[in-house]
């Protein structure tokens, strides 16, 4: 819970600063930022239990 709180502060804040320096409407700028954080940590997700498999750590 605590975790998913950073994360939207962190995408917020983020967001509103990338909109800054590039002038992009906030609300996108925010929403490509969540869309990138929920991607790559996915795809880390995704390699840790692909390593996991090829080890033979099956759960």
């Amino acid at each position: 819970m605590l975790l998913s709180l950073f994360v939207s502060l962190l995408g917020c804040v983020g967001g509103l600063f990338i909109a800054y320096f590039i002038s992009v409407p906030a609300s996108a700028a925010i929403v490509l930022l969540l869309v990138m954080f929920y991607a790559v940590s996915s795809g880390i997700l995704w390699l840790r239990q692909r390593r996991r498999v090829a080890a033979g750590w099956n759960e």
